[in-house]
């Protein structure tokens, strides 16, 4: 079975542009930042980053020797792969979510759950967890971003975050504070 990786679809940043978002990053959160783009590199199958990654390796891994020698190097998505089997084993079956208030008449909770239902099925909800998890899985968490913009949409937008592309902040283990990272071109 084979196992397409969109490298679109997954943007690992390459060395420069690392560079200056490591101004952006907190110290406290560079070396996580670090390993989550390491880990996004063998997500994406982006031969170029691994090479650039293990460029200055000491010990004999696989891509440092690719990087000081032109040999033919193939990139199997096995992390790829992983990612996305234990995402479907999470989210294989379909997501119900259920609203419920004890106060609340049953005609009125029948008409929030299928307002509830309308939205998540415009969002196509099962598909959009599935691949939260294979962005989880590789870099170690996602966020849900939740956008109104009337112009785009009559309904709230569910989008998905890369942890790489938000500064989270945690106070309590409870998130308190969360930058979001945009490229400007």
């Amino acid at each position: 079975m084979m196992f397409p990786v969109n490298p679109n679809r997954t943007k690992v940043i390459d060395l420069k542009e690392m560079e200056k978002m490591n101004d952006l990053v907190p110290n406290s959160h560079k070396a996580v930042f670090e390993d989550m783009q390491y880990n996004l590199a063998w997500f994406a199958g982006d031969q170029d980053r691994l090479k650039d990654l293990y460029a200055g390796e000491t010990r004999q891994y696989f891509w440092s020797r690719v990087a000081r020698k032109p040999v033919p190097a193939y990139h199997v998505p096995l992390p790829a792969a992983i990612s996305q089997l234990s995402s479907d084993y999470l989210f294989g079956e379909e997501t119900k979510f259920i609203l419920g208030d004890k106060n609340a008449d049953a005609e009125t909770v029948a008409f929030n759950q299928m307002g509830l239902d309308n939205l998540l099925e415009a969002e196509d909800i099962d598909s959009l967890l599935t691949e939260a998890g294979e962005i989880a899985s590789a870099a170690g968490g996602v966020i849900f971003k939740l956008i109104i913009d009337g112009e785009t949409a009559q309904r709230p937008l569910i989008v998905l975050v890369k942890p790489d592309d938000a500064i989270i902040t945690f106070k309590h283990g409870i998130i308190t504070n969360i930058r979001y990272v945009h490229k400007i071109s």
